[in-house]
């Protein structure tokens, strides 16, 4: 048995993971494995990137998006599904517009937990503020001595979110959800 080909079906959604229904349906692609290779690529990045709205109207809503693929692989042998016990194999992924440097290479990870990569954060005197969270990787943030519990109830928009910074705080310390010191 050989790999042959794949098709593949991408929902993007909004709500909770597994959510999607046939209108979610975006994209069905199908594609053959090139002779000399033994596996399938697909960049999928471009196709989703188009789901995500990424306006910003001051009002620090998450665009996040659910994508679920599901992939269905042939056999070169016998045009079959290549494994009907495992077909088709479904993946599920929390998609969100970013982006990386040269050094990191393509489609770096981003952080899941703080999104705020120095010790310090600067604020003019007497402003408030947002310190960006992803809520799966978090679990409480106490600023000054105020403590915010973060939850994360799945659904895709809640996934980043901003906790306001009040004037004149000095210190944030970010806990994971296992309490363990973070940032």
């Amino acid at each position: 048995m050989a790999l042959k080909s794949v098709t593949l079906k991408l929902y993007i959604y909004s709500g909770t993971q597994g959510s999607y229904t046939a209108s979610d349906l975006k994209y069905t692609i199908s594609k053959d494995r090139i002779s000399t290779k033994s596996s399938i690529t697909i960049e999928i990045a471009n196709l989703v990137r188009d789901y995500i709205d990424t306006t910003f109207n001051d009002d620090y809503v998450s665009s996040t998006k659910w994508v679920t693929v599901s992939q269905t692989l042939y056999d070169s042998d016998t045009g079959l599904e290549y494994d009907q016990n495992r077909s088709p194999v479904i993946t599920n992924y929390l998609a969100l517009d970013g982006y990386g440097y040269f050094e990191d290479s393509i489609n770096p990870q981003l952080s899941t937990n703080a999104l705020y990569t120095s010790n310090n954060m600067y604020l003019p005197e007497g402003v408030a503020g947002k310190f960006p969270i992803f809520a799966e990787g978090v679990g409480k943030v106490i600023i000054d001595s105020t403590t915010t519990q973060v939850t994360d109830s799945g659904n895709s928009n809640q996934k980043i979110q901003y906790l306001t910074i009040p004037a004149n705080s000095s210190t944030i310390q970010v806990y994971d959800t296992d309490d363990s010191t973070l940032l």
